[in-house]
């Protein structure tokens, strides 16, 4: 859909618009499972995304309308969460500071996949926080939104994610990494390679953490840390893993340890301009989250496996895993080819996003 049909639409359904957004989703590249341990991420935003448009409505009520559901969903503003997609537009407005008699109509579109490990959930309500803040003149700034949408999440959808997603959605800018301390809440973008692209992949698996496998690897990371004596692995290096008591822990910490270090190590590969160097600790990533934290799937170690084989310069899988995407470094020239011909040997797979430098 264009934009300007999506306009068009709600005008047609809604009246005139007060304002529209959008927020794109996000890519991580390397620094997975690190933010829970006030570790470092580099994740990128997507030139794909979610964009919402707002009309004034009756009072109390929120009308929302989006072109992947069948029919409009009628809410209240200030009602508990439901469970439903309008979940995520309630909780913007609840961390907003808007009046509840306010009405709102509300028309969502968005071009990124569901369950891809792509945070669709986070680009909603940082598309609404936006189209808020300019129709209602708010004083937010961008990092404000994004702790306004870590909060709606935790607060009122009741998922207890970080603030990584929310932050590169609301503060990366296209074409750049976004550098994030979780710790000390710097960020930094960062010019991404020229002449290289980067492809993200749907492993035709939609991501399900399974058997409460996030909450599992938290608490293993949580032990580990209590074993060394410190407050988080941030703080810890790999001789310190002699500490851990318990194989298993040792092991999902060794991961977070040396993603920490990963993370760093890339940072300096773009500020040398060496995506050669980039792409071999890419791969290195994926290889510790599939054999030390065992959060990938034989079919995305495949999809990876493919990939470093037909010649990119690294891949790995991105996202909490159990499904979701991989990600590509690769050359312009190999990128052309490697998506459909990873599509003809792994039945099920497409491309989500493809960015060019």
């Amino acid at each position: 859909m264009k934009m300007i049909d999506f306009l068009e639409n709600h005008k047609s359904k809604f009246g005139d618009v007060i304002a529209s957004a959008f927020a794109p989703g996000r890519v991580n590249l390397i620094g997975e499972y690190t933010d829970f341990n006030d570790g470092l991420v580099l994740p990128m935003p997507l030139p794909l995304g979610v964009y919402i448009s707002i009309s004034i409505g009756s009072s109390g009520t929120l009308i929302a309308n989006s072109v992947h559901f069948e029919g409009e969903s009628k809410r209240y503003i200030g009602e508990k969460p439901s469970g439903h997609w309008t979940d995520y537009l309630l909780g913007a407005l609840e961390v907003s500071g808007l009046d509840k008699s306010i009405g709102l109509c509300v028309s969502v579109y968005s071009d990124l996949p569901v369950g891809a490990s792509v945070s669709s959930s986070a680009a909603i309500q940082v598309a609404m926080l936006r189209a808020l803040r300019k129709g209602f003149n708010l004083d937010f700034s961008d990092e404000n939104i994004a702790k306004l949408a870590q909060k709606a999440e935790n607060e009122y959808v009741g998922v207890q994610c970080g603030l990584m997603d929310q932050m590169v959605i609301s503060v990366g800018k296209q074409n750049s990494a976004l550098l994030f301390d979780i710790q000390s809440g710097k960020t930094e973008n960062l010019k991404f390679f020229q002449n290289v692209n980067i492809l993200t992949i749907h492993s035709g698996i939609s991501r399900k953490l399974k058997d409460n496998a996030y909450n599992d690897r938290r608490a293993s990371c949580h032990r580990a840390s209590k074993d060394m004596g410190i407050r988080s692995l941030r703080s810890a290096t790999l001789n310190d893993l002699s500490k851990v008591k318990n194989h298993d822990d040792r092991i999902k910490s060794q991961h977070v340890i040396s993603e920490n270090i990963r993370v760093l190590e890339c940072v300096e590969a773009l500020k040398n301009n060496n995506a050669k160097q980039f792409g071999k600790i890419m791969n290195e990533g994926h290889k510790s989250l599939s054999e030390d934290f065992c959060v990938s799937t034989d079919k995305m170690d495949d999809m990876v496996t493919f990939a470093q084989n037909f010649g990119a310069l690294g891949a790995r899988m991105t996202g909490a895993g159990f499904g979701g995407c991989i990600v590509v470094l690769a050359h312009k020239e190999s990128a052309k080819t490697l998506v459909s011909e990873l599509m003809k040997s792994i039945n099920g797979t497409w491309l989500v996003s493809e960015m060019q430098f």
